[in-house]
């Protein structure tokens, strides 16, 4: 148990030579730095031909595993070594991982982390310590993924899976991919706003993480303006402007072109869309800017004289094969009952002419499977039968 003068942070000394101590230190509490001085040390000091191999079967166990007979003299040196690889946190912590790679020649194991790091101290370089409380102590782990993902193309992602480059790029989970470009997994399915925005690439089920790299510059790169209209990514991404005609891909793309204007966000720690705030009426008016002309003075679309004189119902009809709609089978035979109303109706799943799109999507975490068939097709087959409507 630390001595009651010394609990608190480790900025918690005010003197000019707490300064010194690099920020990604001076959150921690005393017993954690003191954890972390520990591991670092010991890492350090220990120099490759006391570094024993592991086997296949060795586990990594959390915190540092100090010896009980550690002796004064050894326990200075130590801190030294942790004094010099802190010196210039985290590009000082490069070079120790670099002396700890690689030290095990004949490690065949299928981790690419662990084979790696297949020593004694690989092994408590990959520990992860605990506080007291609980938590885990993560700034020699986020140093070290850093590392990983620069010299080796390794990505650690949030479940601590290991992702390594495939087809010349390395490809993450969408769950990760939506952590950093939203700062939330809401809605994982929403990966493909961005496909469609032109923003990111999938590489097969996967996110390619390069390209979500340069999203990320391009957010942090935007002009920002003072709004007296922000709303954060929470509100606008289910916002009420969006419509047929602009969808989120839309509200997107018009962020990155600068087209919706920007403002830093309030949260220190977001990141991607969660780093910014927008403007909404930027946004409304990028909306409506997308809905199809109107007449001056009412909210009717722009229509013809012949187009007045239809009725409400082969207008909605018209619109549908224009835009080439697909629709389940239960919202076909509702629509060409109503077109042909008494007259039955024609099997046209069983239609060759008649196409159908099959599409997954995902309900409440479920995968839920549908067949969708135009709708056009549809109303061509029943109009070979009885005619026009």
């Amino acid at each position: 148990m630390s001595h009651p003068a010394l609990r608190g942070t480790a900025g918690y000394f005010e003197t000019d030579r707490s300064r010194l101590l690099p920020v990604e230190f001076e959150e921690l509490s005393f017993d954690d730095l003191l954890a972390v001085l520990a591991k670092i040390g010991l890492l350090a000091a220990t120099p490759e031909a006391d570094d024993a191999p592991v086997g296949r079967r060795a586990k990594v166990y959390r915190g540092v595993m100090l010896d009980a007979d550690l002796g004064i003299g050894r326990a200075v040196r130590m801190m030294e070594a942790a004094h010099v690889v802190m010196s210039d946190w985290p590009q000082s912590a490069d070079p120790l991982f670099e002396a700890l790679a690689d030290r095990n020649g004949d490690a065949d194991f299928d981790h690419p982390v662990r084979r790696i790091f297949a020593t004694e101290m690989g092994y408590r370089l990959l520990s992860r310590l605990q506080s007291l409380d609980g938590g885990l102590v993560s700034v020699v782990d986020d140093a070290l993924e850093g590392w990983l993902l620069r010299e080796r193309g390794i990505y650690i992602d949030g479940r601590r899976r290991v992702k390594t480059e495939t087809s010349g790029d390395l490809a993450i989970d969408v769950a990760d991919a939506m952590r950093r470009l939203e700062g939330r997994i809401k809605n994982p399915m929403g990966i493909y706003s961005w496909v469609n925005a032109g923003a990111v690439i999938m590489i097969d089920k996967k996110v390619s993480l390069a390209s979500i790299e340069q999203t990320l510059e391009s957010l942090a790169g935007l002009p920002t303006h003072h709004l007296d209209d922000a709303i954060e990514v929470e509100e606008w991404s289910s916002s009420k402007p969006f419509n047929p005609y602009y969808r989120r891909a839309d509200a997107i793309r018009d962020v990155l072109s600068g087209a919706i204007r920007v403002s830093p966000s309030a949260r220190p720690d977001g990141i991607g869309l969660a780093a910014l705030c927008i403007s909404s009426s930027d946004l409304r008016r990028q909306a409506e800017a997308r809905l199809p002309r109107t007449i001056e003075g009412s909210g009717k679309k722009k229509m013809g004289p012949k187009q007045l004189d239809e009725p409400p119902l082969i207008r909605r009809v018209r619109g549908l094969c224009a835009r080439d709609a697909f629709f389940q089978p239960s919202r076909i035979a509702d629509l060409l009952s109503k077109l042909w109303p008494g007259s039955p109706l024609v099997d046209f799943v069983s239609i060759r002419t008649v196409r159908c799109n099959y599409v997954v999507g995902r309900y409440g975490g479920r995968r839920c499977p549908r067949r969708l068939y135009s709708v056009a097709d549809s109303i061509a087959a029943m109009s070979e039968i009885y005619g026009g409507p």
